[in-house]
C-alpha cells in the first residue's frame, strides 16, 4: 500500500480527495477481512513502540492481542522475527516455549502505511509445530538405528578377534587408517562412517577357516591358502542380509580385489571395483605389513610406503594411494599402536 498522504496531496480537488480517501479506506477494511480469514498468524504493529494495530483470529488463538516481543512465552533462540535475513530474504524460523512444550513457526515479515501515517510493520507466522517434531522424531530414531548399527558392527568384528589374537585389533585399526585416507580425499562424514563400519567387519568370514590355519605359524599350502581367500565370500554371505544404509557387504566382498584383475574373489578390475573397497585395500595392505603375523615379523614403516607406491596403479587406485602416503605419517602410524 503506497504513502497515503503523499497520494491525496496530489489530489487539488476537495470532494475528489475525500472519495480517494473513503475508496481507500473501504480497500484496507478488504485487506484486513482478508488478513483475518487467513490459516496464518497475522500479527500488525508500530514497529519499535510496541503498539499493537491488528491481530487476526489465528493469532489470537495462540498468543492473544501480545505483540511477539511483549508476550513473555516467545523465545527467539532461532531467529528474532522482527530482524529477517536481508540478504537472502529468507524466512526465519521462530521458536516459542512454554512450561509444557515447544512450538514452531516459519515467519515473514514486510512494511506498511497505515492510514493514519504510522508505518507499520506485518508478521505473517505459519504453525510448523508438527512438521518440525515429525523432523526431530526422525532424527531421534534415525541417531538411534546408526547406534544400534555401530554397536551390531563392533560386536561381530570382536568375534574374529577372540578367535584370532594375532589379528586382533586388526579391524579396527584398518577402520582408522580407511578413515585417515578417506578423509584427505575429500570423503564426507557419511562416507567415512560407511568405510568405517565395513573395515571393522571386512574378515568376518574368517570365523569359519580352522583355528590352526589362521594361528599357522609357517607359509600356508595352496589349499590353506585358498580357504584364507574364501573370507571375502563368507563375509558376504553374512553380512548381505543386515539392513546396512551403504553396501558393507559388497564393499567387503571386494577388498581384496586389485585393479589389475589379480586380486579375489572375483577378479574385478578397475572401475568395476568399488571406492570404498579401493580404500579399504590399501588401508588392509597397510595395517597387514605393519603388523607381525605366526609366520612372519611386522616390516617397517617405509618398507610399506614404498612397497604401496611400487603398485601405484598395477594394484592400488593412484587416487587412494597418493592419499595414504600424504596422510599415513609415521607419527600417525605410532598412535594406532605399531611399531
Amino acid at each position: 500500500m503506497s504513502e497515503w498522504r503523499e497520494l491525496l496531496d496530489t489530489i487539488p480537488d476537495k470532494d475528489l480527495k475525500k472519495q480517494v480517501k473513503e475508496a481507500l479506506l473501504q480497500e484496507h477494511k478488504k485487506f484486513l477481512a482478508f488478513l483475518e480469514e487467513m490459516e496464518e498468524l497475522v500479527f500488525i504493529g508500530v514497529k519499535g513502540s510496541g503498539d499493537v494495530l491488528f491481530v487476526n483470529n489465528a493469532w489470537k488463538n495462540h498468543f492473544g492481542n501480545n505483540p511477539p516481543l511483549k508476550n513473555e512465552q516467545l523465545s527467539h533462540s532461532f531467529s528474532n522475527p522482527w530482524t529477517p535475513n536481508e540478504k537472502t530474504h529468507s524466512p526465519c524460523e521462530w521458536e516459542t516455549l512454554n512450561k509444557v512444550d515447544n512450538f514452531w513457526y516459519e515467519c515473514r515479515e514486510f512494511p506498511l502505511v497505515w492510514p493514519d501515517g504510522k508505518r507499520a510493520q506485518v508478521l505473517i507466522a505459519k504453525d510448523i509445530t508438527e512438521t518440525k517434531r515429525l523432523t526431530v522424531d526422525l532424527k531421534h530414531h534415525q541417531e538411534s538405528h546408526e547406534k544400534i548399527v555401530f554397536g551390531t558392527v563392533q560386536a561381530m568384528g570382536k568375534m574374529v578377534e577372540m578367535r584370532d589374537p594375532y589379528t586382533a585389533g586388526h579391524q579396527k585399526r584398518v577402520a582408522q587408517i580407511a578413515s585417515f585416507i578417506a578423509r584427505e580425499m575429500g570423503s564426507d562424514e557419511e562416507e567415512v562412517d560407511c568405510l568405517y563400519l565395513a573395515s571393522l567387519v571386512h574378515d568376518i568370514g574368517k570365523i569359519y577357516i580352522p583355528t590352526e590355519i589362521l594361528l599357522k605359524p609357517a607359509p600356508l599350502s595352496a589349499i590353506e591358502y585358498r580357504m584364507i581367500q574364501s573370507h571375502p565370500v563368507v563375509s558376504f554371505e553374512i553380512l548381505k542380509s543386515v539392513d546396512f544404509p551403504w553396501p558393507i557387504a559388497k564393499i567387503v566382498r571386494q577388498h581384496h580385489e586389485r585393479l589389475d584383475g589379480s586380486g579375489y574373489p572375483d577378479g574385478l578390475r578397475g572401475e568395476r571395483i568399488l571406492p570404498q573397497a579401493r580404500v579399504m585395500a590399501v588401508a588392509d595392505v597397510v595395517e597387514a605389513m605393519l603388523s607381525q603375523r605366526p609366520f612372519r615379523p611386522e616390516r617397517k614403516y617405509r618398507e610399506v610406503m614404498d612397497e604401496i607406491s611400487r603398485n601405484r596403479k598395477k594394484l592400488y587406485d593412484p587416487s587412494v594411494v597418493d592419499a595414504c602416503l600424504k596422510t599415513i605419517i609415521e607419527d600417525k602410524i605410532l598412535s594406532l599402536g605399531f611399531g
